[in-house]
């Protein structure tokens, strides 16, 4: 399983969100990441008896998908492209 420090560089780096200090909370490690006005936060058990801990035992880690708005998405898509991540369009779909 990936840890927060493994996948940070992803969010940051790739992505170019900024990153914010937060506090841990309940038994969680907690990076937040500045989206525009959106705050995305990424969660690691730091306690195996935690909420966070527990939710991953039932359901297993990670998240389905989540959607970002870009100013150049063909720029974004190529970061992401240099950065080895498998892309289901290599370029830019038109909206229906």
């Amino acid at each position: 399983m990936e840890t927060l420090t493994e996948s940070l560089p992803f969010f940051r780096d790739v992505l170019g969100l900024r990153e914010v200090d937060l506090d841990d909370f309940d038994g969680a490690r907690i990076i937040g990441l500045e989206a525009g006005e959106p705050l995305v936060e990424l969660l690691e058990a730091g306690d195996t008896k935690s909420p966070i801990a527990r939710f991953v035992a039932k359901r297993g880690p990670g998240i389905h998908h989540i959607c970002f708005s870009v100013d150049d998405l063909d720029a974004a898509l190529e970061r992401c492209r240099r950065a080895g991540i498998e892309l289901i369009d290599l370029t830019s779909r038109d909206e229906p």
